[in-house]
């Protein structure tokens, strides 16, 4: 079966049980991190991450403003071994105690790099990481 059979029959099981189609194509690790974001609009706040993919993350914080999709938010991950690479994220999606941001870009020193750049600096430094499971 070829891949994109593969997918197809799994994007129609998914729209069968949860009546709408799966929109993520990248797949998300379970990861629970100290996060801060920020937005000019209410300063900082601090909370944890519940996943994370190649492309974004969903976290979960008390007491987060209601932002419209597609609104810029900067996220450190403060767990990391350098929590002062700031990433450019966007909205996607809102809760009651969370919210799913997608990964733009990232910052370091002031300086913009884009997310195929941070994954080619992972295959360098890791380069098993993308072979396991």
């Amino acid at each position: 079966m070829l891949n994109s059979e593969k997918f197809n029959r799994a994007d129609r099981f998914y729209t069968m049980i949860f009546g709408s189609k799966e929109r993520r194509y990248s797949v998300r690790k379970r990861v629970i991190s100290s996060v801060r974001i920020s937005h000019q609009l209410f300063g900082e706040v601090d909370g944890r991450s519940r996943d994370i993919s190649d492309a974004g993350l969903y976290i979960v914080a008390q007491n987060l403003p209601n932002l419209p999709k597609g609104a810029h938010v900067s996220l450190q991950l403060m767990d990391s071994s350098n929590p002062f690479i700031f990433f450019n994220t966007r909205v996607v999606r809102m809760s009651n105690n969370g919210m799913g941001l997608a990964i733009v870009d990232y910052e370091v020193d002031g300086e913009r790099f884009s997310l195929e750049e941070l994954k080619r600096q992972w295959v360098v430094a890791y380069p098993n990481y993308y072979g396991s499971t």
